[in-house]
């Protein structure tokens, strides 16, 4: 396992278009959240795209990374009450 992770979470072996992850920055000692939006498999790398605006091309095999925690979604209407 690698030190990264956290305590019982699985390392994946391939993240998927739409798929949020944190990638660690190590100028700024800190992970940054973003998106996976697309994947070119004959550079083998993804585009990141950050919620702060900026996007990277990278290849996650060589890069400190990991999953976000998926977040249930729940209406705010009261339709069901």
């Amino acid at each position: 396992m690698k030190p990264y992770l956290r305590e019982g979470q699985v390392e994946s072996s391939q993240p998927k278009i739409g798929d949020r992850v944190e990638l660690f920055r190590p100028l700024y000692k800190a992970y940054y959240p973003g998106n996976i939006t697309s994947y070119d498999s004959a550079e083998g790398k993804y585009m990141v795209q950050y919620d702060d605006g900026d996007s990277e091309n990278l290849n996650l095999a060589t890069e400190k990374w990991r999953p976000m925690p998926k977040i249930a979604k729940f209406s705010t209407t009261f339709e069901n009450l």
